[in-house]
């Protein structure tokens, strides 16, 4: 049986609608307002449990599914992060030129096989499309070829590794140079 949780978590938008959510607790969001995408929609990260696997070190893997959820009922589902050696963690979500939904996305890698100790980043855009045959949301694998997905630690030899979006701020400024929705 999947457990899952939601919380409603009180968010400003700014006028531009650049503003988003950023946390700190190393645990994904659970519910996000979308109102600058469309009034009375939110986007929903739960967490699903992976049945019969155990890591004794950090506790129960999990999956995190991002779905769109609507008051009028419209419910679609954005995408799937599952388990890339450790559980995923939403770092930050925000929308962009009131049309594209941002989720920075990461795993904690902390293992003596690996070549890398730290965390591992990827960025996803997605689109909101509303046509005559419905709404739906699509992975803009375009926009996400600008934002390459790598590592934030250090590597076995104790060299240091920067990933240079690691956070709402640094994908931001990349947004504006590509010039995405403009």
């Amino acid at each position: 049986m999947v457990i899952t949780k939601l919380a409603t978590l009180s968010l400003l938008f700014g006028i531009s609608g650049l503003a988003g959510w950023a946390h700190a607790a190393n645990k994904s969001p659970d519910k996000i307002a979308a109102d600058v995408v469309r009034a009375g929609c939110s986007v929903s990260f739960l967490e699903e449990p992976l049945q019969d696997l155990h890591n004794p070190s950090s506790g129960p893997l999990f999956n995190v599914k991002a779905t769109w959820q609507c008051r009028d009922g419209e419910t679609l589902s954005i995408d799937n992060y599952e388990v890339n050696g450790s559980s995923p963690e939403v770092v930050t979500v925000f929308y962009w030129q009131k049309r594209e939904i941002v989720a920075l996305v990461k795993w904690s890698v902390n293992s003596q096989a690996a070549d890398y100790f730290g965390d591992y980043y990827q960025v996803f855009i997605y689109k909101y499309v509303c046509s005559s045959k419905g709404s739906k949301i699509m992975r803009d694998s375009t926009a996400m070829k600008a934002f390459p997905e790598g590592w934030d630690g250090v590597k076995r030899d104790g060299t240091p590794v920067i990933y240079a979006f690691r956070d709402a701020a640094s994908i931001r400024k990349r947004l504006r140079a590509i010039q995405l929705g403009q």
